[in-house]
């Protein structure tokens, strides 16, 4: 069991595996498990306290580990109470660890010098976080180390150590093989880790961005803001921060230390934030919250784009229904709640001179921000009877799980009122099926979500999003199906491997244009080519598009033509290089076909394009100057992704054309192809 796990990982590309010994029941046969093993291995063997399963003697676990050393194992992993007793030998790198399953100690500095008086090639530190500064102070140890140094905090607040060690240095991190097999609070899967995180991109100048909200783990803003930054091709990383109030202050100040440039601000910061904000705008100012800020040189700067997503998608909807009519000035509106969404939304409204009324379940609460505004407040009890225009619902009645509640009775709406809900999980709540039922126009939550992410990644990154690429993201994480579970991919190769097309992947120069015919004449199959089809369909070159719409034109145009080129049979596809960073460019491969990732180094992939001249004219995204550099970033930004969407990955450096078609073909007719 544990060779065929170690084989599928090396076959996913992971560059190292641990071999938890204190995992195997019987008798450790080393010598055999190193001998077979696929890929650079690192040998670990722990105790019960250290959330091991050894149950031997502490002598028989030392002379294993020793054991391991001497049958050539590339590290060992021992802990420093014992490093004394297991000598070093050979090649065999020593990894001295410290454990703590309790807390982030005061003297981490003092352990991790200890530890590097003994003889270590690789200090090891895991702690556990119990605030979010703990993972500052790992991350400083990384940093500052002269020995290199893996140090991060486990369970739920240690995460963002985890993926951010390696920015400040870390040799390695350690990752889960599934969910099942977590080995350490908070320990995140190598899939989640490659794909989610794209660990393998981060460099020492990745910009992070992040969500702080107490609990964090149920947002989405990373999912949607990750993939942006993908799609945008840009080097940042978004991460989710669990922060207690109580350390909102400091966790803020020290984000400049851990390169954070922006932050998403959800409950319960909002308000309290404020005190760390230097510069307010507009919103900010009138509601006294924000949702966003930003760190440029030494100020941080908060924003509100709750406000500004609301009055868009409530202007858009008014002016939809009353073309001739001012969409706000004295138009009636009523909103249910008071909390933080309740006052950036009423706030929008009495800017622009609307009629506004407050009801919320606790009156005392209403009339506070009517008076912080200036306008109405009505009881809770009264709400159907209030006249009004617009509804707007910013309580979080009817969200996910209590999707049977509703703020409204079914007989209370009235078809010439224009219904707003603010909640967004589930999109259709009771409330907005309720309104249509009633023949009202409605405005989802999806809407002001949508907007809101936009306008806080234009903040973050100077580009505007693509809103369509948002609402997709925003939907997948939502459904309740899995668009691309591993048990539905493996249900479709069994069900339509004889007739489903074959798409090749890969950074350009990786010879898919000349691949994809050998491979389709053996199959007896036609082919295609995406950036091909593109230039016959628009009778214009793609250099001519990106000139023309931007770059988010030409996505969306080739997006457009991979669902056609997708919706038919037997096809050996040549994509693009940057089609697979676009996820619904990836649902769509993924669902109709097999994919195969051509893997090659930067150095081949550059060889082989910088003297095509045919290439360069054709290919916005290469400069003259620097050429060699922005293939190199690029194909280690884009590596993770490949090697995510792809079923069979193949390197092609040093096999012909002809050896690559060939092991391809016999991988896609092979009745196993979960490789």
């Amino acid at each position: 069991m544990m060779m065929a796990e170690h084989k599928h990982l090396a076959e996913q590309g992971v560059e190292l595996v641990e071999l938890r010994l204190d995992f195997i029941r019987r008798a450790v046969n080393l010598r055999r498990l190193l001998a077979d093993r696929h890929c650079p291995v690192v040998a670990t063997c722990r105790r019960k306290n250290e959330g091991g399963r050894w149950e031997h003697s502490e002598s028989d676990r030392v002379m294993l580990l020793r054991t391991a050393i001497a049958d050539g194992a590339d590290y060992v992993d021992m802990e420093y109470d014992i490093a004394d007793k297991i000598p070093r030998y050979g090649n065999t790198q020593r990894i001295i660890s410290y454990h703590n399953f309790d807390e982030t100690p005061d003297n981490l500095e003092e352990i991790h010098h200890r530890i590097s008086e003994m003889d270590p090639d690789i200090i090891k530190i895991a702690t556990m976080a119990n605030n979010p500064i703990d993972n500052i102070k790992c991350l400083r140890l990384v940093r500052d180390s002269q020995i290199p140094t893996t140090a991060f905090c486990m369970g739920e607040m240690g995460l963002a150590s985890r993926i951010l060690c390696g920015r400040a240095g870390a040799p390695l991190t350690y990752a889960t093989f599934s969910e099942e097999r977590k080995m350490a609070p908070g320990q995140l899967t190598y899939t989640k880790m490659r794909d989610d995180f794209r660990y393998d991109s981060i460099t020492k100048d990745t910009v992070i961005l992040g969500v702080i909200a107490d609990p964090v783990a149920h947002s989405l803003s990373p999912v949607v803001h990750n993939a942006c930054i993908i799609e945008k091709g840009l080097d940042m990383l978004y991460l989710p921060f669990r922060v207690p109030k109580e350390y909102l202050e400091e966790f803020i100040k020290l984000c400049p230390e851990l390169g954070v440039r922006g932050l998403s601000v959800t409950i319960p910061h909002k308000e309290k934030c404020l005190k760390c904000i230097n510069v307010l705008d507009d919103n900010v100012a009138g509601i006294r919250a924000a949702n966003t800020i930003v760190f440029k040189e030494v100020n941080a700067y908060g924003y509100n784009t709750d406000c500004t997503a609301a009055m868009t998608s409530l202007k858009n909807a008014i002016m939809e229904k009353h073309p001739d009519e001012k969409p706000f000035k004295d138009r009636e509106f009523l909103v249910l709640g008071a909390g933080g969404v309740a006052r950036a939304i009423a706030f929008g409204l009495t800017f622009r001179d609307a009629k506004v009324t407050i009801c919320a379940r606790d009156y005392r609460k209403s009339e506070d921000l009517a008076n912080a505004l200036d306008c109405k407040s009505v009881d809770w009890a009264a709400r159907a009877n209030h006249p009004t225009s617009v509804l707007v619902n910013c309580t979080p009645v009817g969200m996910h799980p209590n999707m049977d509640e509703s703020p409204f009775e079914p007989d209370w709406f009235e078809k010439t009122v224009i219904v707003f809900d603010t909640v967004y999980t589930p999109e259709r709540t009771l409330f907005i099926k309720q309104a249509r039922e009633a023949g009202c126009t409605t405005i989802t939550g999806v809407d002001m979500f949508v907007r809101q992410a936009a306008e806080q990644f234009k903040l973050f990154t100077g580009q505007v999003p693509n809103l369509e690429t948002i609402r997709y993201e925003l939907k997948r994480a939502t459904s309740a199906a899995r668009y691309d579970s591993a048990e539905a991919k493996r249900m479709y190769r069994a069900k339509n491997h004889k007739t489903t097309n074959l798409f090749l992947i890969g950074y350009r120069g990786s010879g898919k244009s000349t691949l994809a015919p050998m491979i389709a004449k053996k199959l007896d199959w036609k082919t295609t080519d995406s950036d091909d089809f593109i230039e016959t369909n628009t009778k214009q070159k793609i250099v001519e598009i990106f000139d023309k719409s931007g770059e988010d034109g030409f996505r969306n145009l080739e997006t457009k033509a991979i669902k056609k080129i997708a919706a038919k049979t037997k096809l050996v596809v040549s994509l693009g290089g940057g089609a697979p960073t676009i996820s619904a460019n990836r649902d769509l491969i993924k669902s109709r076909g097999a994919v195969v990732y051509l893997r090659g180094s930067w150095e081949t992939l550059w060889e082989r394009i910088k003297d095509d001249e045919a290439n360069k004219d054709s290919r916005p995204d290469l400069t003259d100057e620097g050429g060699a550099e922005e293939v190199k970033k690029l194909v280690k930004r884009r590596g993770p992704i490949y090697e995510a969407c792809a079923d069979y990955t193949i390197d092609i450096d040093n096999e012909s054309p002809q050896e690559i078609a060939a092991r391809i073909v016999k991988w896609f007719q092979s009745d196993d192809k979960e490789s």
